[in-house]
C-alpha cells in the first residue's frame, strides 16, 4: 500500500494524462486494489491497468503484479 500511495503522490505533482486510484479494504478478505488509466484530450480512457493484491497472495505474486503496474505507469510518463 505504501509503495502505491507513493506512486500516487508522485503522479499528482506533475501534469499528466494518468489517473490513479488506490484503495484498501479489510472485510475479512483484506486486499489493496489499484487502478490507473490514461485519458486522451477529450477525457476518454484510451488504456488502463489494474491490480488487486490479496492478503493470501505470495510475495512473488504481489511483486509481479506491482511490477506490471509500475511498467504501465512508466510507459506513459517516459
Amino acid at each position: 500500500l505504501h509503495k502505491l500511495q507513493e506512486i500516487q503522490r508522485n503522479l499528482l505533482k506533475t501534469p499528466s494524462k494518468l489517473s490513479i486510484d488506490v484503495s484498501a479494504r479489510n472485510d475479512g478478505n483484506g486486499y489493496v486494489s489499484s487502478f490507473v488509466c490514461v485519458r486522451n484530450d477529450n477525457g476518454n480512457i484510451i488504456d488502463s491497468c489494474s491490480a488487486r493484491f490479496l492478503c493470501v497472495d505470495s510475495k512473488e505474486e504481489m511483486d509481479e503484479k506491482y511490477n506490471e503496474f509500475v511498467e504501465f505507469i512508466k510507459k506513459y510518463t517516459a
